[in-house]
């Protein structure tokens, strides 16, 4: 028997338990991973809340980050080996290409059972290699959070070396964001609330940090150090704060749309749009290609995943309450 944790009768924290399940046998095209360490997401909050914009339903097995080793391959399987790292894919199928429906409807930890779980039985498709300098948490990090922060700066945001990003926040989707913006050659700015991460945000990669008093006048302080706006802005709060993003750009800027965490409603003066030459883009994580490119992006510079805390699995509740009210910068990890 295997440890997996589910919710059994309802989305609901409190209906959150650990269960016993029989361990899983690969039929010849799957492999079965055991999970390491699995990572937490805004979007965990928002299906455990009911407030999320895919329906879910119970049983399921939450969470949609994860990396471990292989433990078991089926016959037909000649892609990976037992031992070797790997992480499950978020979208695991959204192999290449524009965003279509039929590519969205496997969701880990919502609709589709996720990585809460000691062992993981899936399609190798549905499986990359993980770069060999990561631990399993940093690993973790990458699926969602990581390849949404990749996908929308590269394939959305069509982002160049030398031009100039603002990133909000200092949570696992920004500071990879950050980290990631760096490495390719992009001036970030980021922008925090929190005075005490302005330096770790500069050891991220920022070349400054803005601090967002609450007023929403931060963006005079981006125009400034950018010399007239930022070619994009990466936004993860939406809400009353998304005009603000709009007046951070130069003309012809980008917002790029990560998040909601200040509220679903994003409220902005369309005259100050149509004054930036704006366009506004949303991002839904990445694909496979993605997810590859960027590995290749990480294992060539040696970058590690900012980690804001570890939390054995059994104190789930304290990873979400830490995660709902921003206690640490980065990624939050459950080891499994």
């Amino acid at each position: 028997m295997m440890r997996a944790w589910r919710y059994r009768e309802r989305i609901d924290i409190d209906d959150l338990q650990e269960i016993s399940l029989p361990k899983p046998t690969p039929k010849e095209n799957e492999i079965v991973v055991r999970i390491r360490a699995a990572g937490l997401n805004h979007r965990d909050l928002a299906i455990a809340a009911g407030n999320y914009h895919v329906g879910v339903a119970a049983p399921l097995t939450p969470l949609s980050d994860g990396a471990g080793e292989i433990v078991a391959v089926g016959s037909a399987v000649r892609r990976f080996r037992v031992g070797e790292k790997v992480c499950p894919l978020y979208l695991p199928d959204w192999h290449t290409g524009v965003v279509r429906t039929g590519a969205v409807g496997r969701r880990l930890g919502g609709p589709t059972n996720g990585t809460m779980i000691e062992l993981f039985c899936a399609d190798a498709d549905d499986f990359v290699n993980i770069p060999q300098h990561l631990s399993f948490e940093e690993a973790a990090a990458l699926p969602v959070a990581w390849l949404t922060a990749f996908h929308t700066l590269t394939t959305i945001g069509k982002l160049q070396p030398g031009q100039k990003l603002a990133v909000q926040g200092t949570g696992g989707v920004s500071t990879a964001a950050i980290q990631l913006g760096n490495a390719l050659g992009l001036q970030v700015i980021s922008v925090t609330r929190k005075k005490e991460r302005v330096a770790l945000m500069q050891q991220c990669g920022a070349v400054a940090t803005v601090l967002d008093r609450g007023d929403n006048n931060w963006p005079k302080d981006v125009m400034r150090l950018a010399g007239g706006g930022v070619d994009a802005v990466l936004t993860v709060a939406g809400g009353d704060h998304f005009g603000a993003a709009l007046n951070a750009l130069c003309l012809g800027g980008r917002i790029l749309m990560v998040g909601y965490a200040g509220g679903t409603i994003a409220k902005f003066d369309v005259f100050d749009a149509i004054r930036h030459a704006a366009t506004i883009h949303t991002a839904i994580a990445g694909h496979t290609e993605s997810f590859k490119a960027m590995n290749a992006l990480i294992d060539s510079r040696k970058i590690r995943p900012l980690i804001g805390r570890v939390f054995p699995v059994n104190e789930y509740r304290a990873a979400f309450a830490a995660l709902a009210h921003e206690t640490s910068p980065g990624k939050l990890i459950l080891r499994i």
